[in-house]
């Protein structure tokens, strides 16, 4: 999909849009969506649009129970943080999604 997006003569949608577009999803509700599925979709979307976004993984530690998380930043800001989550997550340090990419392009 990101391939056939890259090869269209249409102007590619600026980062502002596709996270406002993400956002009306989001607080529309119609779905519970799973933060990796949110995650993967709002990733792809802004990175086949040649925007730096990358794809956070982490953790947190509440009271004993370990819980994990997904999430994008954009220029170092997460997006998609309704809840003011953010900060309450550690991050590992790697983008998944790019060493993921690098170890395929070395195939």
């Amino acid at each position: 999909l990101a391939k056939i997006y890259r090869r269209s003569p249409l102007p590619r949608p600026r980062a502002e849009k596709i996270i406002e577009r993400a956002e009306i999803v989001k607080n529309l509700q119609l779905w519970r969506a799973e933060c990796v599925a949110e995650s993967l979709v709002l990733w792809t979307c802004l990175r086949a649009g040649d925007h730096p976004a990358v794809l956070r993984v982490g953790c947190r530690n509440i009271f004993g129970h370990v819980e994990a998380h997904m999430w994008v930043e954009l220029d170092g800001k997460p997006l998609l943080d309704i809840d003011n989550e953010y900060e309450t997550w550690q991050a590992f340090d790697e983008d998944f999604a790019a060493a993921a990419v690098n170890a395929n392009a070395t195939r």
